[in-house]
């Protein structure tokens, strides 16, 4: 099989250097950065672009990751195997489990293991695993929240709509720094609230409610549009 591995980076050089270099997988794959330190658009947006170069290049799966994780040994593959053992029952996606609060030494990570067979339907965006042609069952991830933030909320939620599953997968462990790139940046840190509640509040206008909460079935309470679709993005 054939593995497209999306990086977009926006900050964090080295670690995203730690994460190529703890990529360990049996299959063949390819990496793509996507240079967000030099675009001014959003995250979604550059997954968008991730899932579409991996479709282009005929990849069984594509997975994206933050700039700041690094995997363990068995992560990526372990996510393939749980992947293909749970598609057949609706699953679309599957995400690595963050042990952040487990390891003391981030590096501690590229001997770590885990050999629980479990999973949740929480999933974490910061390490998740598609094919790339989710797009014609879920649809494109919606630019419309900039520059990041509650883009994942939104589709969950509509790859249950679309009565799909995405799980969280606890044998494909993985450390993520977290935040690593919020923190970085002074004044990323003093818009965040502004940010963040501006990427609420679109949501809510678009589901009725915050995430868990939501109450349309359809984009904006809008039954001319289906799961797939959102608004095109304000200029």
């Amino acid at each position: 099989m054939k593995i497209g591995i999306v990086i977009p980076v926006f900050n964090q050089f080295k670690k995203a250097v730690d994460a190529i270099s703890s990529i360990k997988t049996d299959e063949t794959y390819e990496v793509k950065i996507i240079p967000q330190y030099i675009v001014n658009r959003p995250l979604s947006a550059a997954w968008n672009e991730g899932v579409a170069w991996s479709k282009g290049r005929g990849h069984d799966f594509t997975l994206v990751i933050n700039d700041d994780i690094m995997f363990s040994p068995q992560c990526i593959d372990n996510l393939i195997t749980a992947f293909v053992d749970q598609e057949k029952d609706g699953v679309v996606m599957v995400t690595g489990c963050n042990v952040h609060s487990f390891l003391d030494d981030p590096y501690l990570i590229l001997d770590y293991a885990n050999s629980l067979i479990d999973y949740t339907e929480h999933p974490d965006f910061s390490c998740f695993m598609i094919r790339p042609d989710i797009v014609s069952t879920v649809g494109l991830f919606d630019e419309n929240f900039a520059p990041a933030y509650y883009e994942d909320n939104d589709y969950h939620y509509r790859i249950a709509l679309a009565g799909k599953k995405a799980l969280n997968i606890a044998s494909a462990p993985y450390y993520h720094y977290g935040s690593a790139t919020q923190n970085s940046l002074v004044e990323v840190i003093d818009i965040f609230p502004a940010i963040s509640g501006d990427n609420e509040g679109y949501y809510i206008s678009k589901w009725g409610g915050s995430p868990g909460k939501e109450s349309f079935q359809h984009p904006y309470n809008d039954v001319s549009y289906s799961h797939c679709d959102w608004r095109p993005v304000a200029k």
